[in-house]
């Protein structure tokens, strides 16, 4: 898998299937790392971890310059430590914008906000002292830098991070698909209670063999004229004009938490719809679906309603869409178990945000909490339940 996410770098929206692809098929694919990744996708504890050269802006030099850079010297400590070190290799403002953005940098245990209101800062700052360096002459940045109680010494502003939507669109920007969570998350229980989500339509891409076969013509669950409702989020939409009397009509590509599905919108339904079918705009679409022979089933739309509206046409019991955010994230496991223990860190430190976590360790009966907050999202909670059973990982 990791050869064929490689070998679609140069592809953007293949990249993007394939990696769903893998997610949808149980593979989970890790976030960017400055310290973990490599330049191309790897395997790391049975996921595969993004690559630094699939970034936005992050060629494939400059990654595997990091990548040298930090197996001679060590992981890199903080954002002053990774721009001293690599500045001088070419890692520019727009790589360091798409590290930040893509979640690359969050091991540093700073939020998205700060490391961009300080790093053109700290740019700055390493460009001169590397020009006065190749002068000659003394740089008191650089020897700050080499006394190691200054290395964290910048001065971060205590501002909030980004709301969450406009986290995960920056995300996908510069990663080509969400990473740390998605934006339909907190509509899953909603989403899921309709006849239809883009799982149920299997890609006939001639380029895809290692994911179809002849017998995916056979669609299944999902049948020409089916009528269909389901939960999406709308990343393209282009408007076009029909042959024969130049009349408006949409094709829309909408995204729910299992990949994409195309649809269209007729000139009739498209006047009284187009108001609904802005890019980012999150709704419940209803329509029939149209499967011809040779191209991938598409969704004839004719209603869009917004999740507000359908929230109110449901019974009242099923009408709170956003789940109790998480107060505690309680993991149960054997801490003396020391690789176990490693992999439960690996995982937390790829998450950090506001969710307070708490390890209660089985062969000594105590609970200690974890040394930084965690993001609770779908993604989390797959990765721990590759290595913890289900049961030892609650949210309370």
């Amino acid at each position: 898998m990791t050869s064929v996410l490689n070998n679609r770098l140069s592809k953007p929206d293949d990249l993007k299937k394939y990696i769903m692809y893998a997610r949808n098929t149980g593979i989970d694919v890790l976030p960017p790392d400055i310290n973990k990744s490599q330049s191309l996708f790897s395997i790391e504890n049975g996921a595969i971890r993004h690559g630094l050269a699939a970034l936005k802006n992050m060629g494939y030099s400059i990654s595997e310059q990091i990548i040298a850079e930090r197996e001679q010297n060590g992981e890199f400590k903080d954002l002053v430590d990774l721009v001293s070190r690599m500045n001088k290799y070419g890692l520019n403002r727009k790589g360091l914008e798409s590290l930040i953005f893509s979640g690359a940098l969050d091991c540093f245990g700073k939020r998205r906000t700060q490391l961009m209101a300080v790093f053109e800062l700290v740019l700055e700052r390493t460009s001169k002292d590397r020009k006065s360096s190749s002068n000659g002459q003394i740089s008191m940045f650089d020897t700050l830098l080499k006394n190691e109680q200054t290395l964290t010494s910048v001065d971060y502003p205590d501002i909030p991070e980004f709301i969450e939507t406009e986290k995960l669109k920056k995300e996908k920007e510069f990663v080509g698909v969400y990473v740390s969570g998605h934006p339909l998350d907190k509509y899953w229980k909603q989403f899921s209670e309709f006849n239809f989500n883009s799982s149920m339509i299997k890609k006939t891409d001639e380029d895809s063999e290692e994911m179809e076969t002849e017998e995916d013509e056979d669609y299944g669950d999902i049948t020409d004229g089916m009528s269909v409702t389901f939960g999406g989020i709308i990343t393209e939409n282009r408007k076009m004009f029909t042959k024969r009397d130049n009349k408006e009509m949409g094709i829309v590509k909408i995204e729910d938490l299992y990949g994409e599905v195309d649809c269209m919108v007729f000139p009739n339904q498209y006047k009284n719809l187009k108001h609904m079918l802005e890019v980012d705009q999150i709704a419940i679409f209803s329509g029939k679906v149209s499967i011809r022979v040779g191209d991938s089933p598409i969704i004839i739309l004719d209603d869009v309603k917004s999740v507000d509206e359908t929230k109110q046409e449901q019974n009242n019991q099923k009408t709170e869409i956003m789940e109790e955010k998480p107060k505690v994230l309680w993991l149960k496991l054997n801490c003396s178990n020391k690789e176990l223990m490693q992999k439960v860190m690996n995982i937390l430190d790829a998450y950090t945000g506001e969710t307070e976590c708490r390890l209660r360790c089985t062969q000594k009966n105590q609970t200690y909490q974890y040394k930084h907050g965690i993001l609770v999202n779908n993604l989390l909670l797959y990765e721990l339940q590759t290595i913890l059973p289900e049961n030892d990982i609650k949210l309370v």
